[in-house]
């Protein structure tokens, strides 16, 4: 913490059809984790990593509840929170913001065959803190015209990190490793 380095506790799952919202396990956890916690600022909470197949209706008042049990344990801490659809859906929150401050909003960047999801998140920008926590290609369809790691993965990837590049109020990790690519890639 003397070095500036946050560190965000990520309860996730690999078993999203099973799982697909933070059990009773996962609310005792980040309890836990809020009291033993509790003088450490640079220590930040999300609430889920990637919300999958689940709509607002159902993470918004879990989100709700699961922020209000650690902030009743540790009222200063920063909590993070996802949007649903693996993490790249805010729509719901257009009109209607996570009602607690000291809050960063964790984007994960992914194309999304057939669709451009940006508009679902860049409108965050400038108003509230956002991180873009993860960003890259998707796996498509053989029949598909762009394939796993193909070029339009990369173009994706670099408009994200123009995105990134362009925009200081997003909070984001250490951008000087993508410097070279920005620049060589002319972006």
């Amino acid at each position: 913490k003397e070095k500036g380095i946050y560190i965000i506790l990520v309860p996730t799952t690999v078993n999203y059809e099973n799982i697909p919202l933070p059990n009773q396990q996962v609310d005792v956890s980040l309890e836990f984790l809020a009291r033993r916690y509790i003088d450490e600022p640079h220590i930040l909470y999300e609430l889920w990593s990637q919300p999958a197949d689940v709509g607002w209706e159902d993470w918004y008042p879990k989100a709700i509840n699961m922020a209000s049990k650690i902030r009743s344990i540790n009222p200063e801490s920063v909590l993070v929170i996802s949007g649903t659809k693996w993490a790249r859906d805010f729509r719901f929150l257009q009109n209607k913001l996570f009602p607690f401050g000291n809050i960063i909003y964790d984007v994960h960047d992914f194309s999304w065959p057939g669709q451009d999801t940006r508009s679902w998140w860049t409108w965050m920008i400038g108003k509230v803190p956002v991180l873009v926590g993860a960003f890259g290609g998707a796996h498509r369809d053989v029949e598909d015209t762009c394939f796993y790691q193909s070029t339009c993965d990369l173009d994706y990837i670099k408009d994200t990190l123009k995105i990134i590049s362009k925009n200081p109020k997003l909070v984001h990790y250490n951008f000087e490793p993508f410097e070279g690519l920005v620049e060589d890639e002319g972006i």
